[in-house]
């Protein structure tokens, strides 16, 4: 097992992502709509596709994120 980053480890080719408090993180796709259209795709890691949406809203404030 090798420790990519602080919060990621890899093992047997697939990466798990672990919050601080502990919990397994998954990475969510996610969109970001500011007047009508997309204009940006990100990943957010996060536990929830609801918490996904909030920190992709807290990253970018002036746009609507829908996380999938």
């Amino acid at each position: 097992m090798a420790t990519v980053q602080s919060q990621m480890t890899v093992y047997e080719g697939a990466v798990r992502i672990v919050g601080k408090d502990g919990r397994e993180l998954v990475p969510w796709r996610v969109a970001v709509y500011e007047r009508g259209r997309v204009t940006r795709f990100t990943t957010v890691p996060a536990t929830t596709v609801a918490e996904a949406a909030r920190r992709a809203n807290v990253l970018y404030p002036k746009g609507a994120a829908i996380a999938f």
